[in-house]
């Protein structure tokens, strides 16, 4: 058809008498050509990629396709199914040559990313140790005292370590990419955090009665593992109930971040920022009862606490900011 009509499909019943009969003088030609052995064996070349292959010439690709001519049908043959092995396997190389690089970059990013993580971690451990020596002294010191400066300077510039130790948390813990199914939650994360508190509330509970000036009796050292079970423990003991909670709610946030988009992210971090962080302060500078009213009825108890900070965490994990919100 191309070679009679520069259409390599068209409609026939649309043809026109001359266009028939060039039609039929080369399809005469083709049989003639094939009765007498007198054909082309042609190969179409896509750079060194075989695609074709044809006992005469094929010309409708008009230098699209490259055309190579062979001295018979078997050399045609042999040629063209060793060219397509031959790229076949050059193709599954490059794919798992593919594979392997963005393997080992994501197992580098990962590396790199817990690598940060514990860097951070550490560096929020040693503020903690400075803002709990720092805190401790100042109320030791007289306030228009160097001592009390120096100290209170301490104090104010360590008190990130624990939203840094929070927002680590939610990176890893609310990623849908981890599996965290609720037996894991409840048996590796819940109950570890809950036998540190029971442990350590115990032990700062009899030691607190033994300071008090009680006897080392079993009554009352049991009546001081009673107070640590109610709750009533050594007051630094506050973060391991604040991390129980957030535990406890993370299969909730878990399907939060799953389907949220940036614009949920970003509508959540608002409230936070006003509910959290610009309304008590200034509710402090200047009291309003109306507005305390409001913000007592809304409840919005979602929005409180630490939980911003847990979300942020995993936030900042999967999105890239920019300069201006990172200034």
């Amino acid at each position: 058809c191309f070679r009679a009509l520069g259409d390599a499909s068209p409609r026939l019943e649309r043809l026109d008498d001359a266009q028939r009969a060039r039609l039929e003088h080369e399809l005469d030609a083709l049989v003639f050509s094939v009765e007498t052995n007198n054909l082309a064996p042609t190969m179409l070349l896509d750079g060194d990629r075989p695609k074709d292959f044809s006992a005469v010439p094929i010309l409708q690709y008009q230098g699209a396709l490259q055309s190579r001519g062979c001295g018979s049908f078997s050399e045609l043959l042999d040629e063209f199914y060793l060219r397509r092995d031959k790229a076949e396997a050059m193709r599954r190389r490059s794919q798992e040559l593919t594979h392997q690089v963005r393997t080992l970059r994501d197992r580098t990013a990962k590396k790199l990313a817990i690598q940060r993580s514990d860097l951070l971690r550490c560096a929020a451990l040693f503020a903690v140790v400075l803002l709990h020596v720092s805190g401790a002294r100042l109320a030791d010191v007289p306030v228009d005292s160097g001592a009390f400066q120096v100290l209170n300077v301490y104090d104010g510039l360590t008190h990130w370590c624990v939203p840094v130790f929070v927002m680590l948390s939610g990176a890893f813990l609310l990623d849908p990419k981890h599996s965290l199914p609720l037996p894991k939650l409840l048996f590796r994360h819940i109950l570890r955090i809950f036998t540190a508190l029971a442990v350590w509330g115990a032990v700062y509970a009899v030691a607190n009665h033994l300071e008090q000036g009680g006897a080392w009796t079993w009554p009352g050292v049991r009546e001081a593992l009673w107070q640590a079970l109610r709750g009533h423990t050594h007051y630094h003991l506050w973060f391991l109930y604040m991390i129980l909670g957030l535990y406890l709610v993370t299969p909730v946030l878990r399907a939060f971040v799953r389907g949220a988009g940036r614009g949920d992210f970003h509508w959540f971090f608002l409230l936070v920022f006003v509910f959290t962080f610009l309304l008590p302060p200034l509710l402090r500078l200047r009291p309003s009862q109306t507005a305390s009213l409001w913000i007592g009825n809304l409840n919005l108890h979602l929005v409180l606490g630490y939980v911003g900070y847990y979300v942020l965490g995993y936030y900042l994990k999967q999105n890239t900011l920019s300069r201006a919100a990172e200034f």
